[in-house]
């Protein structure tokens, strides 16, 4: 090999680029695994950061035969800051295990600066957690070239000649940057992750019927009305179907036909109504699409949405069919109705619309601007929501929606809400028909305060009162994480009743779900208002105490215990002839080495609640995690 500088820097720009290559690589293979597990997502991450760091060893400048220079550690720090301790884990086991076959006299000082790089981005990593900045991927690259910085220090003398000084510079440099480089595109790949499931949720929960579709009309995303609407129970089950798989061959040429002309034209299809006659009866349906681009402007699909004009559609055919009949219903309709010129002024309006707005009956008759009417609206203070905007601004906004058409709610000052539907007609006039949903709006609230306490009870252990082994599992990885990015103890009791089966046998199960309720109580009177306690299952409780020591925990886990045994609850069948507990005890500290989620907290605590019932139970024994 040359010792020119620019053959060098040729050698490690070409390593440069297989790190860009596999940092590449896993930013598209992130998507076709974003339906695995996180722990899955993390192992990928570390193999293919793994198989870099041999390319990138493949690749390297050797002045002398086993003495490598390379860019492996910015791939093998990525994988450990970014997938953690187990993708930094799989990745420096991959690297070493290719360095130490390599061999060479550089074998130990390549060794270590793996393992030096791994620890590196372990501990940023464990520093930083999920937010991730630039800030902490530079000060990582600075880590890293420090890391090689190191190693070159640590090669024996007798490589420590002027032909190994023009690799200093090179080696440290394209390393920080190879990192800031990768950390930057996995950073930015994980964000456009993290959007695109954002925008499929938005997606899949609006009221109406949205759905986004390929160059070839196969659907990409759709949301639950649309599944729901074609008999799918999850909108996914949709994907890569066309209008084909799911109504007749006709109206699916039809639609493909239209939806192609999109395509091919760029021209959007908007507010397109068509009649379907289903089982139920004759629906009207609204479709608008609108062609899609990407960032380069070639077209890569249509987005569409439909609405469900049912409703409006009869309205309107009654309107058709006879003037007499609607001047009749309008008149005795119990919503309002009014009719608006394509200038904005009032042409119609039924007496109830009138009533429905007290402080500007008044003014509202035919030949009055709707202009004027919302500025009377502002000088009363009529409509509580209306000074969301500027005065002016808002009053134009209301008079453009007579061409636009809409949907609002509309809040009054006297508490009352109204359900106010606009819709252009084709000569250019405006139907705006009132309705007063004062009763169901109340109903809605009910309805989300009655949705709040079912959540409360599918949280509850219906017995007890106490947190269920679902909620329990849920709040110990809250409480976990919480305790791991504060660096603050964390400590778990896992209680068990004594001889419990033999209570059952001995006094019938109806006793014994007595009894349980009696030892919750128990346990919510021994702790804390902030700490938590749940049955975990059958005669087995917990309690989660945050911010918790060791010895702390220990006195609440015998205060429970003596508690328990104060009620005195007889148990012939027990060798105390009351009913006692044992209890387990475990707790988390920032140095705990050993652990690494919740459920290994639970292990302990679990080992150690065996442990004291081995010891002859109504004992407690505390275990550090």
């Amino acid at each position: 090999m040359t010792d020119q500088p620019w053959s060098l820097w040729a050698q490690l720009t070409i390593n440069l680029l297989s790190v860009a290559f596999f940092i590449s690589l896993w930013a598209n293979l992130q998507f076709w695994f974003a339906a695995a597990i996180r722990p899955v997502r993390h192992l990928l991450f570390g193999l293919v950061m793994g198989l870099g760091a041999i390319t990138s060893m493949l690749l390297s400048i050797q002045l002398y035969p086993g003495v490598m220079f390379d860019l492996r550690a910015a791939l093998i720090a990525i994988a450990s800051f970014f997938g953690g301790p187990a993708s930094g884990l799989l990745a420096t086991v991959i690297s070493a295990a290719f360095r130490g076959w390599a061999g060479g006299p550089g074998m130990l000082v390549g060794l270590s600066n793996i393992v030096l790089a791994g620890c590196l981005g372990t501990l940023g990593y464990l520093a930083v957690g999920k937010n991730i900045r630039a800030r902490h991927i530079v000060m990582l690259s600075i880590g890293t070239g420090a890391v090689w910085f190191l190693s070159l220090v640590a090669l024996p003398s007798s490589y420590l000649s002027p032909s190994l000084v023009p690799l200093v510079v090179p080696v440290i440099v394209l390393t920080v940057i190879a990192t800031i480089m990768a950390g930057l595109t996995v950073l930015q790949t994980k964000r456009a992750a993290d959007e695109r499931v954002l925008l499929r949720a938005a997606i899949a929960q609006t009221p109406d019927f949205q759905f986004v579709k390929n160059e070839r009309s196969e659907f990409v995303a759709v949301n639950r009305e649309v599944a729901a609407y074609n008999g799918f129970d999850r909108p996914e089950h949709m994907i890569g179907l066309t209008d084909f798989d799911l109504t007749s061959a006709d109206r699916a040429v039809q639609l493909f036909e239209a939806e192609q002309r999109i395509v091919t034209t760029g021209q959007a299809l908007l507010d397109f109504e068509e009649r379907l006659n289903e089982r139920a009866g004759e629906r009207w349906f609204s479709t608008s699409k609108v062609p899609v681009r990407n960032e380069d402007g070639r077209m890569i699909g249509i987005a569409g949405v439909t609405r469900d004009i049912t409703q409006r559609r009869k309205l309107e055919q009654d309107l058709l069919d006879s003037r007499d009949l609607l001047n009749f219903a309008v008149s005795e309709m119990a919503d309002g109705l009014a009719m608006f010129d394509g200038h904005g002024n009032l042409t119609f309006c039924n007496e109830r619309y009138r009533t429905l707005f007290p402080r500007t009956a008044h003014l509202r008759q035919p030949g009055v601007h709707i202009r004027d009417i919302m500025r009377e609206v502002v000088r009363t203070g009529e409509q509580a929501n209306a000074s969301g905007l500027a005065a002016e601004e808002w009053i134009e906004l209301v008079a453009s929606s007579l061409a636009t058409g809409g949907d609002e709610q509309v809040s009054l000052f006297d508490g009352r809400w109204l359900h106010l539907r606009t819709r252009a007609t084709p000569s250019g006039a405006a139907m705006v028909l009132v309705s007063d949903f004062t009763e169901i709006k109340r109903s809605e609230e009910q309805a989300i305060s009655m949705a709040g306490e079912l959540k409360k009870l599918a949280a509850t252990d219906s017995l007890t009162g106490l947190l269920n082994r679902r909620s329990f599992d849920a709040q110990l990885e809250l409480a976990f994480e919480d305790s791991r990015e504060g660096s603050s103890e964390l400590s778990l009791l896992m209680i068990d009743v004594d001889n419990f089966k033999l209570y059952n046998d001995t006094y019938g199960h109806i006793r014994g779900d007595e009894c349980l309720k009696q030892i919750a109580a128990c346990l919510l009177g021994a702790v804390r208002g902030r700490d938590l306690v749940a049955r975990y299952g059958g005669e087995e409780f917990a309690v989660i105490l945050p911010n918790t020591s060791a010895r702390a925990a220990r006195e609440t886990a015998d205060r429970i215990r003596h508690e328990i045994s104060t009620i005195a609850i007889p148990h012939e069948s027990s060798p105390f002839g009351i009913v006692t507990a044992s209890v387990g005890v475990a707790t988390y500290t920032a140095s705990s080495a050993d652990m690494s989620d919740a459920t290994d907290l639970l292990l302990v605590a679990d080992r150690a609640l065996y442990t004291a019932k081995a010891n002859g139970r109504n004992s407690t024994h505390p275990r550090m995690a």
